[in-house]
């Protein structure tokens, strides 16, 4: 749960989809670059407390969707693991020389 005001890309929700957690988060920032609400987390409102406690009570409610959300998080966040980043820079340099 990350209900931020001010965000870039947070290397929480990162951690979170690499050890299969789906992430309630704040639509600001660079989440959305992330979070895709309803396949791979939940985004509230910056400053909504019930709308915040909804997303985390349909998650304790919902086992299934749950755990579809999290399978979604760890194959969303593949492209900024510290692997495809590195072949990223490799293609990069390569046209460089």
């Amino acid at each position: 749960v990350l209900p931020s005001y001010f965000e870039g890309i947070p290397i929480t929700l990162l951690e979170a989809g690499a050890y299969l957690m789906p992430s309630i988060a704040t639509a600001v920032g660079g989440i959305p670059e992330v979070i895709f609400d309803g396949e791979n987390g939940t985004l509230v409102e910056p400053g909504n407390p019930a709308q915040l406690a909804e997303a985390i009570k349909s998650y304790l409610d919902n086992p299934d969707k749950t755990l579809s959300q999290a399978k979604a998080a760890n194959r969303r966040i593949a492209c900024h693991l510290p692997e495809a980043v590195e072949k990223d820079l490799q293609k990069l340099y390569s046209a460089v020389d």
